[in-house]
């Protein structure tokens, strides 16, 4: 039931184009977290960004055609304070959701390894699809108990909690290629040198992705071979 399905943004900054186009494209109802964000600088954090007004289709600013939420709040592993500010959980607004409903954007500076490491196979079961920057080797706020990790530890944590969530999650894009332009192996590129990188040079140490739950990939398949009478 398409009224069940939400999306779920997470840092958003002045602007949130991924919650936009949840919103006028898909026609879906959003909620926005940002703890960081000054929300006088951002009409959809402050909510003077048009709200189910009408449509938004020849609006150049922000704008919402589908009601949107915004809570002055950030995302981590466990609900409460970190240094002043307030923090939830994935889990707990996942809660009591039907499977594959929820769509998750995470622009989250380094806290998204907590925030993947602790979801549960029910969890895992309620999102349909994650778009998320990762960092590997940075070090946030929420993530104070591995701060003090060599960084070749934490960096095999994380591609640990990166490979447990391909299990349930296939890998549909990502801006890799993008990314990483401008920074050669011998250090003279315009970027710094990257935590991490492969064999050949190639950075990546940070990078946007998109996930697709693989029980939608079964259920596809076995409806295209359904419609060829296999």
């Amino acid at each position: 039931n398409a009224t069940d399905v939400i999306g779920l943004s997470f840092g958003i900054e002045e602007r949130d184009l991924w919650s936009e186009t949840m919103s006028n494209v898909f026609h879906m109802p959003t909620e926005l977290y940002d703890c960081f964000q000054d929300p006088s600088a951002s009409p959809p954090l402050s909510l003077k960004a048009p709200n189910a007004e009408g449509s938004c289709l020849h609006t150049a600013h922000h704008c919402y055609e589908t009601a949107y939420k915004a809570f002055r709040v950030c995302l981590g592993p466990t609900i409460g304070m970190v240094d002043g500010r307030e923090y939830t959980s994935l889990p707990v607004l996942l809660k009591d959701r039907p499977p594959l409903a929820v769509h998750v954007k995470m622009d989250v500076e380094g806290s998204e390894w907590s925030v993947l490491e602790n979801l549960t196979s029910t969890d895992f079961a309620r999102i349909r699809t994650i778009d998320a920057e990762l960092h590997f080797g940075f070090s946030a706020a929420s993530e104070a108990t591995y701060r003090n990790w060599p960084v070749s530890e934490r960096v095999r944590r994380e591609v640990e909690i990166f490979e447990r969530l391909l299990k349930s999650f296939a890998v549909v894009g990502s801006n890799l290629e993008t990314n990483a332009e401008g920074w050669q192996p011998n250090g003279q590129g315009k970027k710094e040198q990257p935590v991490v990188h492969t064999a050949g040079g190639f950075p990546v140490n940070q990078f946007a992705i998109s996930f697709v739950n693989r029980k939608l990939l079964s259920r596809n398949i076995g409806a295209a071979v359904s419609a060829a009478g296999g």
